[in-house]
């Protein structure tokens, strides 16, 4: 399930809020240019589930120690 920006480190970065930017319009209108170019609904949702795995591995902490 997909949180908020602000607990995703990859979007908590940088300032969350464009100004004149609507995202549930900006979605719409994703949406609707993948429909014209000829995605299906599989892979529409291939790709958010894609987007949404990297948002969680964006999370992910590391212990160096296993690493050396």
């Amino acid at each position: 399930e997909l949180q908020q920006p602000v607990d995703y480190h990859l979007l908590n970065q940088g300032k969350n809020v464009v100004e004149g930017r609507d995202d549930r319009n900006e979605l719409k209108l994703l949406r609707e240019s993948l429909n014209i170019m000829s995605f299906t609904n599989d892979e529409v949702w291939q790709i958010f589930s894609v987007l949404a795995a990297l948002l969680h591995f964006g999370n992910l902490k590391y212990n160096s120690k296993l690493f050396k």
